[in-house]
């Protein structure tokens, strides 16, 4: 009944937005909406079981029997319930449009996985690595190098091909976390991305590299003295990062690159080409964790475990006993050392549900992200391809208070707040090729995690001060000046309080147009902090990683991160793994 009515209801809205769908559309906007986060789907179910009895009751028979006409009026008796429901039928709209106007199909890869890929009970691993992100990936082989044989990684999904085109429907369903249905839960609701597939987020994101500066370390080692964490100490891993790094090559943005440069110049603000995790081909090929260092593992006969999930860890006579979910089957393994890499929210997570955590739950359960605001500007003429990447530019002049840079700007990203405004809809898919989308980009708030009882998902929350909410404001105002000055004819801010598009040719485009303007929509991609590194009372783990309270024991990952960062993180993390592995490795017995 649930999945018939589930269906049901991804048709009326695919009519509601005027998008047809083929039976196998259907199927695959089905399944992805059932691996949402546990709390999202309760909330789903009990909605359309609250539907259905609607519809036996008026109608006198089930939703999914119904016309579409008799299920919108059985749908508008919920408009009491405005922000509830527009958030719901929102993330149908989200991913029938992922999956419309991004279809691709990915494939399952097994190459690098173990031969064995199935764990026994009472298994015994000297080295054991939990996440197979960036930290996870360089964390087990540089260990595999020392101690060829001995080091396994456990990765909670499975390895699937990396898309040529930006974020398909598929993978957001088959490589991202709750199939990239993910937000804080409150007050602030914030949109963010955590990958679920072997290589972590270094296969969904865009492979910015960000070097990170000696101001970061030196606020990071006078906050929780850490020891040797300078930009000389770590310059030797810095190198090796850049290695695997290479000059954007690009083409599908050249008009826009020069629009965006030629702006910036005007200006006089200063901007920044990054370089990204990509091969210095073109076509470019990414530099993920399955194209570098898990190979690395694999060649040193390390054993990956897929699909294989770490439930809980606790030390036991002089081991680490870890509970495993592999497969739908819980087994129990043991290892002398254990790394949890498995990046910020899910290393705090496990921590949190361990006795390892006792008298320091309230530092682990905080985290950070980077709120974003984005922007949809329309210009005179084509300026990008359809769902091409992203241009690595980005205005530094406002760092460290925001940066402004480009973010995904396929129709379905143009149009993912506004399946309720008809016109706006029609306004953008008749120009989405001369439209970008814009991203200001910030380092502010603090979460917090919640485990609820029976429900086995975290959940996260988020808060924001109203100072920074100020500061988000003046960023979005520094944006709209910034499109101004480019020449687009309109702005769109990217938010479901959005009827009409900003004109910025005409007199009366000024300041009026954005002061008193609120309700951003924030999503964020970097997720990080809650496990303080340093030698200072209170700091969860030593000035390597290793757990003050408990033997063997380590994190080298994202949720290190408790300073200020703004960039992105991805190339500090490696960095940061590349040190705590090598100080391991050298002073292990």
């Amino acid at each position: 009944m649930f999945l018939k009515n589930l269906k049901a209801y991804v048709e009326m809205c695919s009519q509601n937005s005027e998008i047809r769908l083929s039976e196998l559309q259907k199927e695959e906007i089905t399944n992805h909406l059932l691996k949402s986060h546990e709390f999202v789907l309760f909330v789903i179910r009990c909605y359309l079981h609250l539907i259905g009895a609607i519809s036996l009751a008026f109608f006198q028979s089930h939703f999914y029997n119904l016309n579409y006409s008799n299920r919108l009026k059985i749908r508008n008796y919920f408009k009491i319930f405005n922000s509830a429901l527009w958030f719901i039928d929102n993330l149908f709209h989200v991913i029938i449009s992922t999956h419309k106007f991004g279809n691709e199909n990915i494939h399952r890869i097994k190459s690098l996985e173990s031969n064995s890929s199935a764990l026994e009970n009472d298994d015994f691993f000297e080295f054991l690595v939990i996440g197979s992100g960036p930290a996870g990936s360089v964390t087990a082989a540089k260990i595999s190098e020392q101690y060829p044989g001995n080091v396994a990684l456990l990765e909670r999904g499975k390895h699937f091909s990396i898309p040529e085109n930006k974020h398909p429907g598929e993978e957001f369903s088959k490589k991202w976390e709750n199939g990239g249905i993910l937000s804080t839960f409150g007050p602030e609701i914030i949109s963010f991305a955590s990958g679920n597939c072997l290589g972590g987020g270094s296969e969904i994101n865009s492979g910015l590299f960000h070097e990170p500066d000696e101001k970061f370390f030196k606020s990071w080692s006078d906050t929780y003295g850490t020891r040797n964490l300078t930009i000389e100490t770590v310059k030797p891993y810095l190198k090796e990062v850049k290695q695997i790094t290479n000059v954007d090559q690009n083409s599908d943005f050249v008009n826009f690159e020069n629009t965006f440069i030629s702006t910036a110049e005007k200006m006089g603000l200063s901007w920044d080409k990054l370089h990204r995790f990509m091969n210095d081909t073109a076509p470019q090929s990414r530099k993920s964790m399955t194209q570098t260092y898990l190979k690395i593992v694999v060649q040193n006969s390390g054993k990956i475990f897929t699909n294989t999930n770490a439930k809980k860890i606790v030390f036991k006579k002089g081991l680490w006993k870890v509970k495993v979910d592999q497969n739908g089957v819980n087994k129990i393994i043991y290892c002398k050392n254990l790394f949890l890499c498995c990046g910020a929210l899910h290393t705090n997570s496990l921590l949190l549900k361990s006795p390892v955590s006792k008298g320091m739950r309230k530092t682990i359960r905080k985290f950070y992200l980077h709120p974003m605001l984005k922007v949809l500007a329309k210009y005179p003429d084509n300026i990008q391809k359809m769902n091409s990447d992203i241009t690595p530019l980005q205005i530094t002049e406002y760092y460290p208070n925001f940066i402004i840079g480009n973010a995904a700007s396929s129709l379905q990203f143009q149009l993912m707040p506004f399946h309720n405004k008809k016109d706006l809809t029609k306004l953008i898919k008749e120009h989405c090729k001369n439209a970008i989308v814009f991203h200001t980009t910030f380092s502010l708030g603090v979460g917090k995690i919640y485990n609820i009882p029976f429900i086995k998902d975290a959940i996260p929350m988020y808060f924001l001060r109203k100072s920074e909410k100020d500061r988000i404001n003046t960023g979005f105002q520094k944006l709209f000046t910034f499109i101004k000055k480019s020449g687009a004819e309109y702005l769109i801010p990217l938010t479901k309080s959005t009827e009409k598009p900003i004109y910025l040719t005409k007199q009366q485009a000024d300041k009026a147009d954005y002061q008193n303007f609120n309700g951003h929509n924030l999503s964020s991609v970097h997720i990080m902090g809650g496990v303080t590194s340093g030698e200072n009372k209170g700091c969860v783990v030593d000035s390597y990683g290793q757990f003050h309270k408990h033997e063997n024991l380590f994190v080298n990952d994202s949720s290190l991160i408790n300073t200020k960062l703004l960039k992105n993180p991805q190339g500090t993390v490696l960095t940061i793994a590349l040190r705590n592995i090598d100080y391991f490795l050298k002073n292990y017995n």
